[in-house]
């Protein structure tokens, strides 16, 4: 959205005004959040890194935003409707109760997690800068 894409500029202004470098790029491999990650890379003066392939995008599906199921494509008033504000509550608020056909937040940490741990927090130990877009 227009609103996404001000806000990725302004945290790459953000970063390029407080000499933030960035090392490695992690995201999801949703479109979005490749766009918002770059929109953020554009506004810190890093094209250059960018188009030489000196600064590279790794994207991984274990980044991907939680996966709602049968309720994607239904806001909140619709999927409230269909299956009551009750049971809408229970999928948003519990950690091991997944929406029907989704993913429950345990679900969520136990996909991302490993993934963290094996291709992340290596480089973070290392101190290296990392710029990390998933989609929410």
């Amino acid at each position: 959205t227009e609103k996404g894409i001000k806000e990725a500029q302004s945290a790459g202004e953000l970063m390029k005004k407080n000499n933030i470098n960035i090392d490695l790029v992690f995201s999801s491999d949703l479109q979005r959040a490749n766009d918002t990650a770059e929109h953020a890379l554009k506004k810190m003066d890093l094209d250059h890194l960018w188009d030489n392939k000196n600064l590279i995008m790794t994207r991984n599906q274990s980044l991907n935003e939680r996966d709602y199921g049968d309720l994607v494509g239904l806001n909140k008033q619709e999927t409230a409707d269909k299956y009551g504000n009750k049971q809408v509550h229970i999928w948003r608020r519990s950690f091991d109760i997944p929406p029907p056909g989704g993913e429950s937040l345990k679900n969520v940490v136990n996909r991302v997690k490993p993934y963290f741990e094996i291709n992340i927090e290596p480089k973070l130990k290392k101190q290296k800068n990392i710029l990390m877009k998933v989609s929410l």
